[in-house]
């Protein structure tokens, strides 16, 4: 268990100190109340750091990004593992991926969100509530995204993704400004960031967006195959006054 760790300054996890082109693995364990002011709440890894985390509970973490796991250039594994009341101030409050991979193997992704709680937010915050993956190979499988929260997709956050996959996944109670359940965007003004993404054998019900995209919000230069998938109850909750 590691609990109540705290870091200032940039570059650091606030509960393991940064893996930078390492490895690290963490099985059985339970990683919370750790806090950092700048990236990765708990878990912070870089050039090419990988991380593979099993069987564990990552909770009530706290960062600027990457409420509970940062990444940058690197590669995270997730196996059965839950990431539950973290935050982020700015944007990836349960985990963020920028550049390499993120691979979510079962488990859940639960109450994650952007700290200041606003819906419907503009400028370049609460991206990715659950989850934010912008220029990463993304492969989520028999995960739970419930009740999680932010300014731009709630509970999962495409951004600059080629091929992106979510099998056999739910998307629940998911809540945003744009992209209750899950949004998927370019992030450019021109398709020079194109973003791919499938969704497979999966339900995304029960989510809300305040201003467009209850389940799910795609914005230009993205394409999205959904595949023998359940789309239900999801709303906007916009009116024009």
């Amino acid at each position: 268990t590691v609990s109540n760790g705290s870091m200032t300054g940039a570059n650091y996890g606030g509960g393991v100190f940064r893996v930078d082109g390492g490895m690290l693995a963490v099985s059985d364990s339970t990683l919370s109340g750790n806090a950092t002011s700048a990236y990765g709440g708990a878990v912070f890894a870089l050039n090419y750091g990988t991380v593979t985390i099993s069987a564990s509970t990552l909770s009530g973490n706290t960062a600027f990004r990457g409420g509970a796991v940062y990444v940058r250039d690197g590669y995270v594994t997730l196996t059965v593992s839950d990431v539950t009341g973290n935050t982020a101030e700015r944007t990836g409050g349960g985990v963020q991926v920028n550049g390499g991979s993120l691979k979510i193997e079962g488990g859940s992704i639960t109450d994650n969100g952007w700290a200041p709680g606003q819906i419907g937010v503009t400028g370049y915050v609460g991206y990715g509530g659950g989850v934010l993956a912008s220029s990463a190979m993304v492969d989520i499988t028999t995960a739970t995204i419930d009740g999680n929260y932010g300014g731009y997709g709630g509970g999962v956050r495409l951004e600059r993704v080629i091929g992106a996959l979510i099998t056999a996944t739910t998307i629940t109670n998911n809540t945003a400004g744009n992209g209750g359940g899950v949004q998927i965007g370019a992030f450019g003004d021109s398709g020079a960031y194109t973003v791919t993404a499938t969704i497979r054998d999966s339900a995304i019900d029960g989510n809300t967006a305040s201003l467009a995209g209850g389940g799910i919000h795609l914005t230009a230069y993205s394409t999205l195959s959904v595949e023998r998938t359940t789309i239900s109850d999801n709303t906007v909750s916009y009116t024009d006054s």
